[in-house]
């Protein structure tokens, strides 16, 4: 078990990296994983989420105030991750930002980048 703190953007943007076909092994954990990154209504509000259309027509998530929470990933939930991960940074496929790289960091070398 492993605590890691996420931010609203990780949040989005993490589930879109899943696989779309996998075995039921793998499907019972990224339920698992999706439950614990589930935005919450409170949050629609707290936050201003709302998904816009960008000027190419191409639907966005966007908020006015960001909000990070602590969550207790499971050994085989850190596996997942930590392999899905891998991969993405191997084909140098992961965004560039720093909530992705926060949580790279967190998730492979434990610590936070500053």
């Amino acid at each position: 078990m492993k605590q890691i703190k996420m931010t609203l953007s990780n949040r989005i943007y993490i589930p879109t990296l899943f696989p779309k076909f996998g075995n039921f092994e793998t499907a019972i954990i990224i339920g698992d994983i999706r439950k614990k990154l589930q935005i919450t209504q409170e949050e629609l509000s707290s936050c201003g989420i709302e998904t816009k259309d960008d000027e190419s027509g191409v639907k966005c998530v966007s908020w006015k105030n960001s909000k990070t929470i602590e969550v207790n990933f499971t050994d085989l939930e850190l596996k997942f991750l930590t392999e899905l991960f891998t991969e993405k940074n191997d084909k140098k496929e992961l965004m560039l930002d720093f909530d992705t790289l926060n949580f790279y960091s967190q998730l492979m070398f434990d610590k936070e980048l500053v």
